[in-house]
Formats: structure tokens, sequence, C-alpha cells
């Protein structure tokens, strides 16, 4: 499948597959960017101290992600 959409392209499976790769990986920098503004936004408004460790620790993994 993967092979067809090369093809339907004109591309190579190889430059397929890594501007595949990169637009995911640009997606999942975004994403985890997002998250960790979102958390760190939730963070703010909260009062109570075992939401805001939780959200320290979800927003500390979002970056990775």
């Amino acid at each position: 499948m993967i092979q067809d959409l090369a093809k339907a392209a004109h591309l190579s499976p190889t430059s397929f597959y890594l501007i595949a790769f990169s637009v995911l990986l640009l997606a999942a920098i975004a994403l985890g960017f997002t998250l960790n503004r979102l958390f760190r936004r939730a963070e703010k408004r909260l009062q109570n101290n075992w939401a805001k460790l939780i959200l320290e620790l979800l927003e500390s993994l979002s970056v990775p992600m």
C-alpha cells in the first residue's frame, strides 16, 4: 500500500518514507508543545495541590512525546 502511494505521488519509496516520517515527527512536536501549553494554563487555574501535581507530571511528559 505504501509503495502504491509512493508511485501515485511519483516518488521513490525511500523518499516517501522520509517525507512521511518528517511529517509525523513535526506533528508530534506540534502536539507536544500544544499539550504543554494547555497543561500550563490549566495548572494556573487550579487550587487543588494534587491536581497541580498531576498536571505538572503531564506537562513534563508532553514535550518529549
